[in-house]
């Protein structure tokens, strides 16, 4: 079995280089533990895992989505290597969101104390 160079390429930038080689020549299975030790994992859960998934997309859901979809973005361009090929598309989105109202929302509640309430404009 010779996996696809995109998939073992994926994996090193996930675990590292000396970890993917030993994951691959090794073909073992690996438990969670390992798998979050290594990076492979995010996070571990006690309990529910659906559970988790749902805390964790109620924490984000609270964020403003410019913000999320701006850095979304710009962690996807560093990390395939393509942020001077898509630097004009992502200065346009930290404008966009630097000029939006979620912005001004979010100074808004710093100064008075309360939590944003963001709408994605």
């Amino acid at each position: 079995l010779v996996y696809p160079t995109i998939q073992l390429q994926r994996l090193a930038w996930l675990i590292g280089a000396s970890n993917a080689r030993r994951w691959v020549y090794e073909a073992a299975l690996y438990d969670a533990a390992e798998s979050h030790r290594v990076g492979y994992l995010d996070a571990l859960s006690e309990g529910d895992a659906v559970e988790a998934a749902f805390a964790f997309g109620a924490g984000m859901a609270q964020a403003a989505p410019l913000s999320i979809a701006g850095s979304k973005a710009q962690l996807n361009a560093v990390l395939a290597g393509r942020v001077e090929h898509e630097r004009e598309h992502l200065d346009a989105m930290v404008q966009r969101a630097d000029g939006s109202e979620d912005f001004r929302e979010a100074a808004r509640a710093f100064a008075q104390k309360r939590p944003p309430v963001f709408s994605g404009r």
